[in-house]
């Protein structure tokens, strides 16, 4: 561990929660009064019934590195995890765990590289959190994550999202709409309905959902890797579409389908043993985070109602 004091860690900006150990610590984005990394309950809650060992794992969007750390501790081997920015607080908190030569980073890296960057069937588990929303093109991001990962791999997805309709709809955050996420570079709020469905188009089989409870509009998705035609619920268009696209240079992404569909590459081995359901709910009050380097808890919360400062972190992860 590197002669780092408390002092000097508080002088930095983290996003999130992290207790390093041997009495070393840090405070994340959100209020004392709330629970640290609550956005990432829903990924947390999915990792109990998710074995990484030995399987190789990327973190996209990692920011100070969090899940990337946890997937480490959790004997995953290698572990990539990428950034739009360099931040200083992820290096020195890998250098605190002693992870230096353990988990890989790719900083200034767009999701548009990372094909480019690692190739096609590469990782076994993708963590995609706290990103679509931020996003221009969200579906084709969701391409994208499916070409990173091999067949039977999986997706560990967490957005915000819009929970107030049962219709397959994005809705525009920059636009005047009710209730619109106060983050300046949150763009589409995706129905749960829309989320699957976009999914599924994207080649992946959804297998469970967890919204978040006590007012935050959050939900985290587990999603497998699969090709077009193995996909379950599809709707007709859906099918049509496949039949459609399933030709190299016939459509815009023809040829990235195509490849999907008729690949012959040896599957992941990674298995996801939970729930299948997309109705589960997590209260974040109550939740007890059971993962490596979980912060303090938040003092009680009287009554477990959540106090306004929640509201502003909305759209973020």
């Amino acid at each position: 561990m590197p002669r780092v004091t408390q002092d000097e860690l508080r002088k930095l900006s983290w996003f999130h929660g992290i207790d390093f150990g041997e009495g070393l610590s840090v405070e994340g984005r959100i209020p004392k009064s709330m629970p640290q990394n609550f956005t990432l309950f829903g990924i947390y809650s999915f990792l109990e019934h998710i074995d990484p060992q030995g399987l190789r794992v990327i973190d996209i969007g990692t920011m100070d590195g969090l899940m990337a750390f946890i997937l480490k501790s959790m004997g995953a081997a290698p572990v990539v995890a990428t950034d739009l920015f360099d931040r200083r607080q992820f290096r020195l908190a890998r250098e605190i765990l002693g992870y230096e030569n353990e988990v890989e980073y790719h900083a200034k890296l767009d999701i548009s590289h990372m094909v480019q960057r690692f190739g096609e069937s590469t990782f076994d588990l993708a963590v995609f959190s706290g990103v679509l929303y931020h996003l221009i093109s969200p579906l084709e991001s969701l391409l994208i994550c499916r070409q990173l990962l091999r067949r039977n791999g999986l997706l560990l997805l967490e957005t915000c999202y819009d929970p107030g309709s049962t219709e397959p709809t994005l809705r525009f955050n920059m636009g005047e709409i009710s209730a619109p996420v106060d983050e300046p570079t949150t763009y589409f709020l995706p129905t749960l309905s829309a989320l699957l469905a976009m999914l599924r188009t994207a080649s992946f089989d959804p297998l469970a959902a967890i919204q978040l409870r006590s007012g935050t509009a959050r939900v985290s998705v587990v999603a497998r890797a699969v090709r077009p035609s193995e996909v379950r619920n599809k709707t007709a268009l859906q099918r049509r579409h496949d039949s459609h696209v399933d030709a190299p240079n016939h459509f815009a992404f023809g040829d990235r389908f195509h490849k999907l569909e008729h690949e012959r590459e040896k599957p992941s081995t990674i298995h996801y043993t939970g729930p299948e359901s997309f109705s589960e709910e997590l209260d974040i009050l109550t939740y007890p985070p059971r993962v490596p380097f979980p912060p303090p808890p938040p003092p009680m919360i009287q009554g477990h109602r959540l106090y306004p400062g929640l509201l502003g972190f909305l759209g973020r992860s």
